[in-house]
């Protein structure tokens, strides 16, 4: 089979389109000479003027078909030649939502062909490299976890022994760190799991709003600059994982006091809100902090994504808003946000509501 180079497919493309045209004018110009050369010697003027107007009219006629046959044709071409480059771009837009087994195949022996090789090759050392990513964090997060336990352990006790109140604030803030560490290394084991298809959901009868109340009751109890009201439905009533969606909450609560320090005396307000809406039951959880700029909107949700990194005192691993979503998702949900920078910020997730003559422990 004749392999040709895309430009020399261009090129010939163009031709074919052309060459039709360029070919019909040559003719009629001819055609038209010739009768009217000759009718003219004849002494014929009248006859002349009228075959050389039917030999116009006819000419352009023909030239309309083979225009449109010749734009069809291009038509054609394109698409054939614009395929492999739309394939491309799908790709690239799945690789990017993170489809990393997703492969070009093209087989125009051509330039082309050369992209979507060179594409295949990108695409498996992204994945080789996620996946060592992946396994070093496994890894870490397990290695880690046996010392961080021990001095956890030693810490509860050494504070449960001591009376000095100084000594009682730094065995303290060992304690808080550890249980911190220790809450990072679950969103790494969680993203692991995650990403190498191991993460189960075990669903169950679900109140959103007593777990809400719930949670909202628990994150009070530890701080005393934000308060955190409780809006919306007595029940809501869903299928669901317990344990993720509480999870899911408390990433929400959290993120909120963060990142909305109160400004004066008064603690900084959070609404937890639970309303049923088009079938589903939403929780939304609002503050009036620092908000989100819109160049920063569509990576929110990204793994290892940080909304304030060089900001003291709003680190992480930029962890929790991806694993929310995806809990989310798994349950057959959505997850989405508005913000407006300086202005706070309300983060939103839906659930299918439960049937209501189903009994919720």
């Amino acid at each position: 089979m004749l392999r040709l180079s895309l430009r020399t497919k261009l090129i010939v493309s163009a031709l074919i389109v052309l060459m039709p045209v360029l070919v019909l004018l040559i003719q009629s110009y001819r055609t038209a000479y010739d009768i009217q050369r000759n009718q003219l010697l004849a002494g014929e003027v009248d006859v002349a003027l009228a075959q050389l107007q039917d030999s116009l009219w006819f000419s352009l006629l023909v030239f309309a078909i083979v225009v449109v046959m010749s734009l069809s044709l291009a038509l054609v071409l394109a698409r054939f030649l614009l395929k492999p480059l739309n394939q491309l771009a799908d790709h690239a837009v799945a690789l990017g939502h993170g489809e990393l087994q997703r492969r070009v195949r093209i087989s125009t022996g051509d330039e082309l062909q050369k992209l979507g090789e060179a594409f295949n090759a990108m695409a498996e050392e992204v994945q080789r490299a996620l996946q060592i990513r992946e396994e070093f964090l496994t890894v870490a997060a397990h290695e880690l976890r046996t010392p961080l336990t021990i001095i956890k352990g030693y810490s509860q006790w050494l504070l449960a022994k001591e009376e000095d109140e100084e000594k009682r604030k730094r065995f303290r803030a060992v304690v808080e760190q550890s249980n911190r560490i220790s809450e990072l290394l679950d969103e790494m084991l969680t993203v692991s799991e995650i990403r190498g298809g191991r993460f189960a959901v075990h669903k169950e009868p679900v109140d959103l709003a007593s777990l809400a109340r719930e949670v909202i009751n628990r994150m009070q109890l530890m701080t005393d600059s934000h308060r955190l009201i409780f809006r919306g439905e007595q029940r809501a009533p869903v299928e669901a994982d317990r344990s993720q969606m509480e999870a899911v909450m408390t990433n929400l609560i959290d993120n909120a006091i963060r990142y909305s320090p109160p400004e004066g005396p008064s603690p900084a307000k959070i609404e937890v809100a639970v309303a049923r809406r088009d079938g589903g039951v939403v929780v939304s959880v609002r503050d009036r902090g620092l908000g989100i700029a819109e160049d920063k909107q569509q990576h929110v949700f990204e793994p290892f994504f940080q909304i304030y990194p060089a900001i003291a005192g709003y680190g992480g691993l930029g962890l929790g808003l991806f694993i929310s979503k995806e809990i989310v998702e798994r349950h057959g949900g959505r997850m989405w946000f508005e913000s407006a920078e300086g202005e706070g910020s309300t983060f939103y997730f839906s659930i299918p509501a439960l049937d209501e003559l189903r009994s919720v422990g």
